[in-house]
């Protein structure tokens, strides 16, 4: 009997397996998601040149409806952020499982920039919290960027 539970365990949980599928999203869900990021609002200021390029701000978060929700039966968030917009605009897809996560490298929940996020587990995105914390307690010169030496690939500020 106890086989058989772990087993049946093991297949609802999938994610234990350690990869995620894709949701790939076609042309036409693409220019619905472009004609949303062109209401984006950036920031006038730009942060300094980082890993991927700069950080590219938002005054403010956003928060939209997904137009795909109704058109596929698979799971479909009922809301996406800024983020995931760009994310999905640039890589066509987006991670499918409760314990993968896309992560901001540059600790920076208004960046846009999808070359700063990364796709992870929660528990991995959790830890570089405590490299936020580490960073930000170092000064740093005018266009210095600080970099962690825990995780792969790494954190900056």
């Amino acid at each position: 009997m106890k086989k058989f539970m772990w087993y049946s365990v093991f297949l609802t949980h999938g994610a234990f397996l350690g990869k995620y599928t894709k949701r790939m999203y076609d042309g036409d869900d693409i220019s619905k998601l472009e004609k949303k990021a062109a209401t984006f609002c950036y920031a006038q200021e730009v942060r300094k040149q980082c890993d991927g390029g700069p950080c590219k701000l938002l005054r403010k978060k956003k928060i939209f409806n997904n137009p795909m929700k109704k058109k596929y039966r698979r799971f479909e968030p009922k809301k996406l952020r800024h983020y995931q917009v760009q994310y999905i605009i640039q890589k066509k897809y987006l991670p499918v499982g409760k314990q993968w996560v896309l992560s901001h490298r540059c600790h920076n929940k208004l960046c846009v920039n999808v070359q700063h996020i990364e796709c992870e587990r929660d528990f991995k995105n959790s830890s570089r919290n405590g490299c936020k914390a580490q960073l930000s307690k170092i000064k740093k010169g005018k266009n210095q960027i600080l970099r962690c030496t825990k995780h792969e690939p790494c954190c900056f500020m």
